[in-house]
């Protein structure tokens, strides 16, 4: 491995955080030294704007890995979300894995038994026994490199390189060996696990199988089987079998090619066929693909047509709800524009309503005096319709306008109470 620390954001070909490093930002960079050689990497204190445009950065504030920042969190499928080694994993695990036998096998494995583990302790999230004496884990032999800091780094071969900078070195070729001796590993217990099974095959008895049946071997899936990818996820694919039944496969997107084109194309298709005019429903249709895994693909077209109708009869709806506002606006004569605000008080609430600009104060008050019950009424139409001021259109029933203000801050405001008889009962 070829890893070494430089100063300069504009030579870097990987950036990361300065200081105490854990797990994530070390196996990260460990796994990028495994396809760039001679890794460059710069150690800051935050986010440079300076860098190299195909510089990767990772673990560095908001970003995890290279685009992924923390507000586009993206988890697996047994909940642990991907962190900066999970992320450099899954884009070039399966180029390192791309050699051995079994590269989906191997690197799923790998992310289970070292991968996973990192990104569970960056998101604080590993699991403790509560023992007094707990076996150390490799997030905790990473963290004990950070204690060396005071030693002698004449030896670094950078005379600008700090006591924190080589120490981050040794921790990378430690949590190397970790990992390459975890690939041996992964590929040994699979290359196992095929000739476990190509012995049953040929004698149709199967040896230890008790522990094939608990690694949940599903024996309808394999490869042959899966003829479509309807969609793909973090962490999983939703592939259809030839025999119509659709299956989810958690195996993370580095499995498979992925072409997001050709990818959404597919989905896209299914749903014009089965109805839907806009496709702005992909994503919430996605999450409706993976909920039919071991279904067949015609139980999914009968419940996307469902909705399809069911969407185009709100569609209906809200169209008839715009037309109806375009006519009242227009006998209101442009000059109001919507509501705006809600203020709540003991015995009722009241309504802020925005009114047009060009008109002058005057001229909004003498709107507001003659037009008195049409705002009245606009008001009442308009709180049912929407859902975050469902709770003032519940007491409509049972208030009454106490007055109508018009303000000098280009707005009215209708102000709802208890009727005297709902105010006697809550006495």
């Amino acid at each position: 491995m070829g890893v070494k620390i430089v100063q300069s954001v504009s030579s870097a070909q990987a950036i990361t955080h300065a200081g105490i490093f854990h797990i994530g930002d070390v196996l990260a960079t460990a796994i990028l030294a495994q396809v760039i050689p001679d890794l460059a990497v710069a150690r800051v204190v935050h986010l440079p704007f300076d860098a190299v445009q195909d510089t990767l950065i990772y673990d560095l504030d908001n970003v995890v890995f290279d685009g992924y920042s923390q507000n586009r969190r993206c988890d697996r499928p047994n909940g642990i979300p991907y962190a900066a080694a999970g992320q450099a994993w899954r884009k070039f695990g399966p180029r390192i894995c791309a050699e051995l036998e079994d590269t989906p096998g191997t690197w799923l494995l790998v992310d289970q038994y070292l991968v996973q583990g990192a990104d569970a302790n960056d998101h604080t999230s590993t699991p403790t026994s509560g023992l007094s004496a707990q076996i150390m884990s490799v997030a905790q032999a990473v963290s004990l490199f950070n204690s060396q800091w005071a030693m002698d780094t004449s030896d670094a071969g950078n005379a600008r390189s700090t006591a924190s900078d080589h120490a981050f070195i040794q921790a990378v070729e430690f949590i190397e060996i970790v990992l390459k001796n975890t690939i041996r590993y992964a590929e040994a217990e699979l290359r196992t696990g095929t000739q476990v099974i190509a012995h049953s095959s040929k004698t149709g008895v199967m040896p230890w199988e008790e522990a094939v049946i608990e690694a949940e071997i599903d024996p309808d899936i394999c490869a042959e089987s899966l003829k479509i990818k309807l969609c793909e996820d973090c962490g999983k694919a939703a592939y259809v079998q030839s025999d119509g039944t659709i299956r989810v496969i958690g195996l993370g997107s580095g499995f498979f090619p992925r072409d997001d084109k050709d990818d959404k194309l597919v989905l896209k298709e299914l749903l014009r066929s089965c109805g839907y005019r806009g496709l702005n429903y992909y994503a919430q249709c996605r999450k409706l693909v993976f909920s039919y895994d071991g279904k067949n693909i015609e139980e999914l077209k009968a419940e996307l047509k469902r909705r399809a109708l069911l969407n185009e009869s709100r569609r209906e709806i809200r169209e008839g709800r715009r037309q109806a506002w375009n006519k009242q606006m227009a006998e209101l004569g442009g000059f109001m524009i919507g509501i705006t605000d809600i203020d709540s008080y003991d015995r009722g609430f009241a309504v802020w309503i925005s009114l047009n600009t060009r008109y002058s104060f005057d001229q909004q008050k003498k709107f507001v005096q003659s037009r008195r019950e049409n705002i009245i009424a606009f008001v009442e139409e308009e709180l049912p319709q929407k859902k975050r001021l469902k709770q003032q259109a519940d007491l409509l029933p049972f208030c009454h306008v106490a007055e109508i203000i018009v303000t000098r801050q280009n707005a009215v405001v209708v102000k709802y109470e208890l009727k005297p008889e709902i105010q006697e009962l809550l006495k």
